[in-house]
C-alpha cells in the first residue's frame, strides 16, 4: 500500500477537526465514499466497508467502527437502509465532491512536506532518499504516536501494518521536525496537520470513545517516575513542556495527580545516583546527559531531590502512600515479571522492576476487581512514559486477566491523544509539544548506543587505531558521542573506523571552536563588564564633582554669613567707645561682644599674624571638607 494515500488521508481527517464535531462523524465521509464504490445487489457489511476504506484511504478501522457510523448513515440518509440485520443500499450513493477536493488538498500538502524531507535528507546527511522511502519514513515516525494497550482488545494504530522501523528513518525525520520547527514554520505547521490527523485516526479505532464523558471528574492518575523526572526538568525543556501541557489539561478536565510513595522512593533513589555520575566517564541515562549539557552541578541535582515533593506539590501532583497488598486483588507478580523482562531491559538497574510491579499492582488493587470499559471512569490508572511497561500491563490484563477493561498502565501519549481529542481548543499545543519532546528524545543517544560506542573506541585503541587521548576524547565528550549519532544516523550497524576518524576530526574542531567561543564570549563579558565599570565611575565621579560644588557652594554661603558678623562686630567696636549710660540687656551683650571679638583679634594678630581673611579661607575649607565627607558617607561612596 502506498503511504502518500495514508498520509493524505491524515490530512483530510484534521481537516474535519477543525470543524469541531463528534469525532467519529469524521468518519462518516470515507464510508459514504466506500458506500459510493458498491453496487445496490452488493450485500454491505461491517468489513466490507473497513476493507474498501483500507484499500481506498490506506487506513485500518475496526469494523465495529465502521458499523455505528453505518448505523447513524441509516438514520439520516434515504440511500442506505438496514433490515433483518443486513445494510442495502437502496438508491445511488451521492459523490462527495467536497472529500475529492480535501483529498486533493491534502496530497499538495503531503506532498511539498515529502519534497522538503528529500532535500534535507541529501543537504544534511548525504543521504539520498526515493519518494517513497521519504513517505514511508514519515509513516514510521507517526507510528510512535499511537494510543497503545488502552484496552486489551483494541488496536493501537489505524497505520498499516509491516511497518519496517528502521532507526535511521525515525532519526532523519526526528531531525527534519527539529529543524523545521526552529527554521521554517509554515512547513512545520504542515507536517503538524498530519500529526493532528494521525491523532483523530487514533480516536477512529476506539469507537467507545464516542460515548464518553468530556470530562475526568473522579478519576485518580498515578505518575510513573519518568513523568516525575520530566515534570521536575531533569529531561530538558521539551520534556518539561508537553508533561506541564499534559497536566493542565488533564486537570482542567476534572482528574487528580498523584504518585505512589514507592515511586517518590525510587525518584530520589534515581536522582541521586545520577548526581554520583555527572562527573564519571561511565555516567549514563537521560538525567546525566541532560544535566551536562545543561551544565547542571552535582549539588544542584542533589538539591532538586531534596525538594522534589515540595515541587511537585506545587505542580498539583500529590503524594499518595502506596495501598496494602490485599489477597482478594493481588495479581500474579510472578506471571507480570515474565511480560516485564520480554518488553523492558532492566539490566542496568534491576530495582526499576520491582518499582513497576508495585506500581501496577497498586493500581489493580485500588480498582478492587472491578472492571471499566472506558478511562473515565475506571478510577485508577497509572500513566508512563515507558511503552514496554504499558505493553506487559496490556498483555497481563488480555493474557491472565482475561479482561476487556481499560488497562491498568497506559503510555502518557495515549492519555494526551484521548485528552485532546475532548478538548482539542483547550489544548491546542499539546499536539506540537508531544512531537517536540519526542524528537528531542529520539536526537539523544541511547544507552545501546553508547555502550557499542565504547566497544568500538577500545577496539581501535587496542588495535594502536587511536590513541589513549582520542579514546578519553570520544568517551567523555558530550560533543562527540552527539556527532556519532549523527554521523550513523542512531543506527549502530554503521558504527566504523572511518566514523569514529571522522567524528574525532570534527569533534576536535567543534571543541576549538566552542572553546573559542567560550574565550571571545569571556572577552566580551570583560569588555562589557569594564564598560559598566567605567560608565559606573563616570557616574560617580559626576555624582562627587555635584556634591563638592554643592559643598563648597554652601561652605561659601556659611563662611560668609560667619565672616559678615565678625566683621559687623569689628565695626560695631570701633565706633563705640564707651558703655551707654543705662543700657537694656541687649545692648550691654552687643557691647561687651563686639569688645571682645576686637580683643581676640586683636591679640591672633599680633602673637600669631592670624587675620580675618586667611582665617575665611582655613574655615571655608574645613566648612566644605565637612559637608562633602557627610555627604558622600550618605549616598555610600566614602572611601577612607
Amino acid at each position: 500500500m502506498n503511504r502518500d494515500i495514508t498520509l493524505t488521508s491524515l490530512a483530510m481527517l484534521k481537516v474535519k477537526i477543525d470543524e469541531g464535531a463528534d469525532y467519529l462523524e469524521y468518519l462518516r465521509p470515507f464510508v459514504i465514499h466506500a458506500l459510493s464504490r458498491q453496487t445496490p445487489e452488493t450485500a454491505i457489511s461491517d468489513d466490507l466497508i473497513s476493507e474498501t476504506i483500507k484499500e481506498t484511504f490506506g487506513l485500518i478501522i475496526p469494523s465495529r467502527t465502521t458499523n455505528i457510523i453505518l448505523k447513524r448513515i441509516v438514520r439520516s440518509e434515504r440511500f442506505l437502509t438496514k433490515r433483518d440485520g443486513n445494510f442495502k443500499i437502496t438508491s445511488e450513493v451521492p459523490p462527495s465532491h467536497v472529500l475529492e477536493q480535501q483529498r486533493t488538498d491534502a496530497r499538495r500538502t503531503i506532498t511539498s512536506v515529502s519534497n522538503i524531507l528529500i532535500r534535507f535528507s541529501r543537504e544534511q546527511f548525504s543521504k539520498i532518499i526515493t519518494e517513497e522511502e521519504a513517505f514511508d519514513a514519515i509513516t514510521v515516525f507517526l507510528s510512535k504516536f499511537s494510543v497503545s494497550c488502552l484496552k486489551a482488545f483494541l488496536r493501537g494504530t489505524a497505520l498499516p501494518n509491516h511497518l519496517e522501523l528502521n532507526n535511521w528513518k525515525l532519526f532523519l525525520v526526528s531531525k527534519f521536525v527539529s529543524d523545521l520547527e526552529k527554521f521554517h514554520p509554515r512547513e512545520f505547521k504542515d507536517f503538524m496537520v498530519l500529526v493532528q490527523g494521525h491523532m483523530l485516526a487514533n480516536a477512529l479505532i476506539c469507537p467507545d470513545l464516542s460515548f464518553s464523558k468530556k470530562n475526568y471528574t473522579n478519576l485518580k492518575i498515578y505518575l510513573d517516575t519518568p513523568l516525575l523526572i520530566q515534570l521536575l526538568g531533569l529531561e530538558g525543556e521539551a520534556k518539561l513542556s508537553a508533561a506541564e501541557e499534559l497536566s493542565r489539561l488533564v486537570r482542567s478536565l476534572g482528574a487528580e495527580l498523584f504518585y505512589f510513595s514507592h515511586t517518590y522512593e525510587e525518584l530520589t533513589n534515581v536522582i541521586s545516583t545520577s548526581a554520583e555520575f555527572i562527573d564519571s566517564k561511565n555516567g549514563r541515562g537521560p538525567i546525566v546527559i541532560e544535566a551536562r549539557r545543561a551544565k547542571i552541578s552535582k549539588s544542584d541535582l542533589l538539591l532538586v531531590a531534596e525538594n522534589a515533593r515540595d515541587t511537585l506539590e506545587k505542580l498539583f501532583v500529590n503524594y499518595s502512600p502506596t495501598p496494602p497488598y490485599d489477597e482478594r486483588y493481588q495479581i500474579d507478580e510472578k506471571k507480570f515479571d515474565k511480560l516485564l523482562s520480554a518488553e523492558v531491559s532492566y539490566t542496568n538497574n534491576p530495582k526499576a522492576k520491582t518499582y513497576d510491579i508495585n506500581s501496577a499492582r497498586s493500581i489493580f488493587t485500588l480498582r478492587k476487581g472491578k472492571q471499566h470499559n472506558k478511562i473515565e471512569n475506571c478510577k485508577a490508572i497509572l500513566v508512563t512514559s515507558n511503552s514496554g511497561f504499558a505493553s506487559a500491563a496490556f498483555s497481563y490484563g488480555r493474557e491472565v486477566e482475561q479482561s476487556h477493561e481499560v488497562s491498568a498502565v497506559i503510555t502518557d501519549f495515549s492519555l494526551a491523544n484521548i485528552s485532546w481529542l475532548k478538548a482539542p481548543q483547550a489544548a491546542p499545543n499539546l499536539p506540537r509539544k508531544e512531537v517536540l519532546a519526542f524528537t528531542y528524545a529520539s536526537l539523544r543517544p541511547t544507552d545501546d548506543f553508547l555502550n557499542k560506542v565504547l566497544d568500538e573506541i577500545e577496539k581501535l585503541e587496542q588495535e594502536g587505531k587511536i590513541s589513549a587521548r582520542d579514546h578519553q576524547l570520544l568517551r567523555s565528550s558530550q560533543i562527540a558521542q552527539d556527532l556519532i549519532y549523527n554521523f550513523t544516523l542512531g543506527e549502530s550497524k554503521e558504527l566504523t573506523e572511518e566514523t569514529i576518524s571522522e567524528t574525532l576530526e570534527r569533534t576536535t574542531k567543534e571543541i576549538k571552536k566552542e572553546e573559542r567561543e567560550k574565550l571571545n564570549k569571556e572577552k566580551e563579558k570583560h569588555k562589557a563588564t569594564q564598560k559598566k565599570l567605567r560608565t559606573a565611575e563616570e557616574k560617580e565621579a559626576a555624582f562627587r564633582e555635584n556634591l563638592h560644588k554643592e559643598s563648597s557652594r554652601t561652605a561659601k554661603i556659611i563662611t560668609n554669613s560667619a565672616t559678615t558678623l565678625v566683621v559687623a562686630m569689628l565695626i560695631i567696636a570701633f565706633f563705640w567707645g564707651k558703655t551707654p549710660a543705662e543700657p537694656d540687656i541687649y545692648e550691654k551683650i552687643l557691647f561687651y561682644l563686639s569688645k571682645t571679638t576686637l580683643l581676640i583679634l586683636s591679640l591672633l594678630g599680633t602673637l600669631f599674624g592670624i587675620n580675618i581673611k586667611g582665617t575665611r579661607s582655613v574655615l571655608m575649607k574645613k566648612i566644605q571638607t565637612f559637608i562633602f565627607i557627610r555627604s558622600i558617607r550618605k549616598y555610600g561612596f566614602f572611601d577612607e
